[in-house]
């Protein structure tokens, strides 16, 4: 589950990347909060924190290396000014590669849990809009935490956190990815419930929306109550559902 956005790209447009110009400021130590740790094939360990969309921070031997997303032809590819972090998948067993700025392979890693921060509502998960989904652009998507007082059915859930990215698209015939981190930054509340949702708008209408794969035809509830920190949302078209209320 990774904080980053890409699509399966020609290998022709790959070559207009180029090295981050703005180094990203140092993370320190007390502010470092990983959510997901890598076994290497050498015996390290790599600790890696999601904060945002185009941001993320490893821990590698003691040390905290800022990184921010760049374009990559499969995965999500972070850069720093001293290491490249590019991770394949997500969830347990999930590949990911650590590499310095000659493009030599540091480490070759493996996902094996999620470290949340036991005080933050942070929950962390991807987005998949398959390659059967038809071809879209200038749209919005909107994924937002809602926090409910499940004791009290007549009160409105709080929204707690947002994610809004503008423009978004989709290519048919490639597969349109985002990792995601929410609530990182909101202190948890274990009395209350929590929950999802996911849409992508044309102006106002609704034209797709997500499913949490762990609850289908249901409401995407995460966090408290025994459900889960870590989801995977399956985004396809309103039309085939009929439109939301």
């Amino acid at each position: 589950m990774r904080n980053s956005l890409f699509w399966l790209l020609p290998s022709s447009l790959l070559f207009a990347c180029s090295p981050a110009q703005n180094p990203e400021p140092p993370v320190a130590e007390q502010d470092f909060l990983p959510s997901v740790s890598y076994q290497c094939e050498s015996g390290n360990m790599v600790d890696a924190a999601y904060a945002t969309a185009q941001k993320a921070s490893i821990r590698y031997q003691q040390k905290i290396h800022p990184l921010q997303l760049r374009q990559s032809a499969s995965g999500a590819k972070y850069q720093g000014q001293q290491l490249t972090w590019w991770t394949k998948g997500s969830g347990p067993g999930s590949e990911a590669m650590l590499m310095d700025t000659k493009g030599q392979t540091l480490e070759r890693c493996k996902e094996v849990s999620m470290v949340v921060h036991p005080v933050a509502a942070q929950v962390v998960g991807e987005f998949v809009i398959p390659k059967a989904v038809g071809s879209f652009d200038g749209r919005r998507l909107e994924l937002n935490l809602f926090k409910y007082d499940p004791r009290l059915a007549d009160k409105a859930a709080d929204l707690v956190d947002s994610l809004m990215i503008e423009d978004f698209a989709h290519v048919q015939e490639f597969v349109t990815r985002q990792n995601f981190v929410l609530g990182q930054n909101i202190k948890l509340a274990p009395e209350q419930g929590y929950y999802l949702t996911l849409f992508v708008l044309d102006g106002q209408r609704r034209t797709h929306m997500g499913e949490c794969q762990h609850s289908p035809n249901n409401l995407c509830k995460v966090l408290t109550q025994g459900q889960p920190l870590q989801i995977e949302i399956l985004v396809t078209p309103v039309d085939k559902r009929g439109e939301p209320e």
